[in-house]
């Protein structure tokens, strides 16, 4: 059985309630939280039963990364068409501060908004990086899944 916030494999875990939210967890990170109940072998088959039943591709979802000053890029690509920022906002169904703070490159925009732009502008501001250079790839030895505990720091709350 593996933990739900560092990844490690165990043969013990505890449903432990952390910050709301209800985790299996190894005995180490019950410390996080307050244990509620020991989770055996069985239960976890059970809840992990679910998650079979669910369709998933195995072909990881893309990741994507931003060519240098693609605000630039935009910009130069914009004034080229002659459109003042106002209208190329109105053609991406934007404001016009937000395509601003695109353009100096303050906000990345979503894919899809990225993609919107690339095509109306033709222009090329979103590359794909190559799954082995993903800076997504889970760290634990064991495994590939992402756990809570590679996306966030816990700290442990102190009593008052």
């Amino acid at each position: 059985m593996q933990c739900e916030l560092c990844g490690k494999e165990t043969n013990e875990l505890f449903l432990v309630l952390i910050e709301g939210t209800k985790l299996r967890v190894c005995k180490s990170c019950a410390k996080y939280g307050r244990v509620l109940s020991r989770v055996t072998a069985e239960k976890h088959v059970d809840s992990n039963e679910h998650k079979r039943r669910v369709k998933r591709s195995d072909t990881p979802e893309p990741v994507y990364s931003f060519v240098d000053d693609f605000g630039k890029v935009v910009e130069d690509a914009r004034l080229r068409k002659g459109w003042k920022q106002v209208e190329l906002a109105k053609r991406l169904a934007i404001k016009e501060s937000l395509l601003h703070k695109i353009e100096t490159s303050d906000l990345e925009p979503s894919v899809d908004l990225a993609r919107r732009i690339e095509k109306l502008l033709s222009v090329k501001i979103l590359v794909e990086v190559p799954s082995d250079l993903s800076p997504m790839k889970s760290t634990s030895s064991s495994s590939s899944a992402l756990t809570l505990g590679d996306l966030v720091k816990v700290r442990k709350r102190k009593k008052q």
